[in-house]
């Protein structure tokens, strides 16, 4: 006798078999796709601290204010133009997002007297996807984030 094709049996197992893939692998993908957000938001907000190091040594020991960080710009103490954060993807904000926008890690509490709340959006205010709250201190240049 010459079989031709799959019999029923088989077909249900390979579809079980599949479906229990999909089960385990959905949910990994999921994860891995917040933890890549929270790792994109990590590497700006650390070239945003490396940069305030920057700018406080070429201002001659002073921090950016919250407009120059904000627009990602200051004059050094020998008068030329710098930016703190050469990641163009990204831009500051003190705009509070609009509906739509996922926030990447949990806002962090307000630190108190003398910290101004700045928002983070990927891939700018205009047209971002998402977005992260951090609290800025220009007197002490720290920065707090929920990350």
């Amino acid at each position: 006798m010459v079989r031709n094709g799959f019999t029923l049996i088989e077909l249900v197992m390979v579809v079980l078999i599949l479906g229990i893939m999909a089960a385990v692998a959905i949910p990994r993908f999921v994860g891995l796709q917040d933890s890549t957000k929270v790792a994109l938001f990590k590497g700006a907000t650390g070239s945003l601290v490396s940069g305030l190091g920057t700018a406080y040594a070429l201002k001659g020991g002073e921090y950016p204010t919250l407009t120059e960080l904000v627009d990602n710009s200051y004059t050094a103490k020998d008068g030329e133009e710098q930016n703190i954060m050469d990641a163009s993807d990204f831009e500051l904000s003190q705009t509070s997002p609009g509906a739509g926008i996922e926030e990447v890690g949990a806002a962090p509490a307000d630190p108190g007297e003398g910290w101004e709340a700045v928002y983070l959006y990927y891939p700018s205010e205009t047209n971002a996807e998402y977005y992260t709250q951090i609290w800025y201190n220009e007197d002490e240049g720290r920065l707090e984030d929920g990350l």
